[in-house]
């Protein structure tokens, strides 16, 4: 009986090719793929090209590598299916078997980065669900093609609307990521460490077994009493238990005063000393708020009367503009800080 050859598995780039996905190392979904693929545009099949693989155009219609090569590689050109302009950059993986759960999966994160506010963000419970209500609502129309031009037109006033808070909650998510990667890349290197930690421990125990072995065999051969023996053994034993036991109290004491320890106080310069002292020293807000509080902390010229600065003194901000009238220059998009005496 003649041995048949192993059948070759499938790869790509990503991974292995299963029975319905692709797996990168760690186990995660990264690409859809079956044994019935088949290209809609040259009728490719997985039977014929075991190393096929279909990607997904913006208007989600799918078509191989090849396929995408030959059309797309000089410059925007027509999906064959519908007739979109795309690009070859446009074109991604599958992840889902269902392209139209693979358009919703797009649609909702396309329009989560601008609708990203937290419950804590609004007055009342009322205002929060409208908020979701109108999320919901405009996935809804651009998922089912529900007036897509107004919806489209609806998710640009948003943006245009909350352009600064939308910015500052990509700043706030990237801090909170590099956070996140921080404790992870923290949390591994403790494993590290606990697993390096337990790799000793058991090469220890078994270099002490080893020696506590050939101790009782020469014991042996020189003629001891065999409870003797045992009896220097079992003491052996217990104080390798104890030791071991001694060894992590101390791992355990040295890892909670490293948790518990204080941070270390931020060092100053010296100039920012000298000013820390400058604001403590003086008193801006309060009853007895003079005018030569802040004098050490700016450099004070006067100010021309076009600005109401008769008699009065005001400061040199970092940005600068030219006041054509009087020759001087000023804070560009603040006018001089008239500060008359009391």
């Amino acid at each position: 009986m003649v041995a048949k050859p192993r059948a070759q598995v499938p790869t790509t780039s990503l991974g292995r090719v299963g029975q319905a996905q692709v797996r990168d190392r760690s186990g995660r979904i990264t690409e859809y793929a079956s044994s019935d693929d088949q290209c809609p545009i040259c009728k490719t099949d997985r039977y014929l090209s075991p190393r096929l693989r279909l990607l997904v155009s913006p208007c989600y219609h799918k078509m191989c590598e090849s396929c995408i090569d030959r059309l797309f590689s000089l410059g925007p050109a027509a999906c064959p299916a519908c007739g979109q302009i795309v690009r070859k950059q446009q074109f991604s993986a599958q992840i889902f078997e269902d392209l139209q759960v693979e358009e919703e999966v797009h649609v909702r994160q396309r329009v989560a980065r601008l609708f990203h506010r937290r419950p804590e963000d609004f007055p009342t419970l009322r205002a929060y669900n409208d908020y979701l209500e109108e999320f919901e609502d405009i996935t809804f129309h651009l998922v089912h093609k529900i007036d897509v031009e107004h919806t489209q037109a609806r998710l640009a006033h948003y943006e245009a609307l909350n352009k600064a808070h939308i910015a500052q909650h990509q700043q706030q998510r990237e801090q909170e990521s590099a956070q996140q990667d921080e404790a992870d890349a923290v949390a591994r290197h403790e494993r590290m460490r606990r697993a390096q930690q337990v790799r000793e421990e058991q090469e220890r125990e078994q270099h002490e077994q080893d020696a506590d072995e050939k101790a009782l065999v020469a014991a042996l051969e020189e003629g001891r009493d065999i409870d003797d023996v045992m009896h220097e053994r079992e003491a052996r034993r217990e104080a390798r238990v104890a030791a071991a036991q001694q060894r992590e109290r101390a791992a355990a004491r040295q890892q909670h005063d490293a948790a518990t320890a204080p941070t270390a106080p931020r060092v100053l310069s010296a100039e920012a000393q000298s000013y820390a002292h400058a604001v403590g020293q003086s008193d801006y807000v309060g009853a007895f708020a003079t005018l030569h509080d802040g004098a050490r902390l700016f450099d004070a010229r006067g100010a021309p009367p076009s600005v109401g600065g008769l008699g009065g003194r005001g400061y040199v901000d970092p940005w600068w503009r030219t006041d054509a009238a009087q020759g001087a220059q000023f804070p560009r998009g603040v006018a001089a800080r008239p500060c008359f005496a009391l």
